[in-house]
């Protein structure tokens, strides 16, 4: 016995393709309200940017800063680097974010690799998300954002290389947030990015 498809590839023929969404630059008036620390983690380039979305449409960076340790050697002197960076997390935090008035404040840090991806280390953005999560437990903490969602956000290719995705975060931000000029450097681009990306969820 012999089954005829013809049916099922007429059918398909007339299947018209489907198309991918166009991507389309991000509109800063689609952000969700709130004030959003966002860390790039890392051992060497720790990014951190206080972002905020007011309830009227403006938006501003309150801060950027990179954290940074020396460099180490085998898993103890990663470790210990881990906790120096730790403790001077919660120290920047303490002086500055617990000291102002800025409302609800909640943390977000970018999706560690999973299965290793191309990172050489992977290992290290754990356990530098791990400590992230330690200096801010007591703050209310989103999801964290993957590196391909918050790239293809501002440039519209999830896997670009920096200098595109960071051009590209310079052509949103310089004209329209406010404190953009204190967003010097790849960490602090890449924790916008981040803190873009959250606003843009919302949770």
């Amino acid at each position: 016995m012999t089954l005829d498809l013809s049916g099922l590839e007429k059918l398909k023929a007339k299947r018209p393709p489907k198309k991918k969404p166009e991507w389309q630059p991000l509109d800063l008036n689609t952000l969700h309200a709130g004030t959003y620390l966002a860390a790039d983690q890392s051992i060497s380039a720790f990014g951190l940017v206080l972002f905020e979305v007011t309830p009227e449409g403006q938006y501003a960076v309150h801060m950027a800063q990179k954290f940074s340790q020396s460099p180490y050697e085998g898993h103890e002197g990663l470790l210990r680097n881990v906790e120096l960076l730790e403790a001077e997390l919660a120290s920047y935090i303490r002086q500055w974010v617990s000291s102002h008035d800025w409302g609800v404040v909640r943390a977000v840090h970018e999706t560690p690799p999973v299965n290793k991806g191309r990172m050489a280390r992977p290992e290290v953005s754990l356990l530098t998300a791990y400590a992230w999560r330690r200096v801010t437990s007591s703050l209310p903490r989103l999801p964290s954002v993957g590196r391909q969602h918050h790239c293809l956000l501002i440039c519209g290719n999830g896997n670009a290389d920096k200098k595109i995705h960071h051009a590209a975060l310079k052509e949103l931000c310089q004209h329209q947030v406010r404190g953009f000029e204190l967003v010097t450097n790849e960490a602090h681009r890449d924790a916008l990015s981040i803190a873009l990306a959250a606003a843009k969820r919302g949770y």
